[in-house]
């Protein structure tokens, strides 16, 4: 039976209430606009982050702002990679990983969402955002096997 006081977090599936504006499991932000309205602000940073990563590729904080502007706009093909090259450069760069999860995740990327939650275990296994992350991978993997079942019933 449907709860209809709750929605579900389309990147982590957990339940949250209608009126959220983020999942409070993982934070994502909760579609409530048209994809293609895009916030001019948001498309006006990824531009600047672009120009800033062309200009000094070596720059990690360049590449973190335009990977969280990506995702603002939920390019998260674009995201990952940006991500990705944060973590090249500052290998140790818990929050990166943690977004990269989140992408993966996204993305239905299941497997690489768990190589990045293995590697956080490594760095950082009681860290908050380890837990989150973990959590995270957790239901979706749980989200999927559900799904799976219902399709084959």
């Amino acid at each position: 039976m449907k709860d209809d006081n709750n929605n579900t977090c389309k990147v982590c599936g957990a339940a949250v209430p209608k009126a959220a504006i983020f999942c409070p499991m993982c934070g994502a932000r909760l579609e409530r606009e048209r994809q293609g309205d895009a916030n001019p602000a948001v498309v006006e940073m990824v531009e600047q982050f672009s120009k800033r990563v062309s200009e000094y590729p070596n720059d990690a904080a360049a590449h973190y702002n335009l990977a969280l502007a990506l995702l603002m706009l939920r390019r998260w093909g674009a995201a990952a990679q940006s991500l990705e090259k944060v973590i090249q450069l500052e290998p140790s760069f818990l929050e990166a990983y943690f977004y990269l999860a989140r992408v993966y995740i996204a993305l239905g990327n299941l497997d690489a969402a768990r190589a990045v939650v293995s590697e956080m275990m490594k760095q950082a296994p009681d860290d908050e955002r380890t837990k989150r992350a973990l959590k995270m991978l957790q239901r979706a993997s749980e989200k999927r096997t559900t799904d799976r079942r219902a399709n084959t019933a």
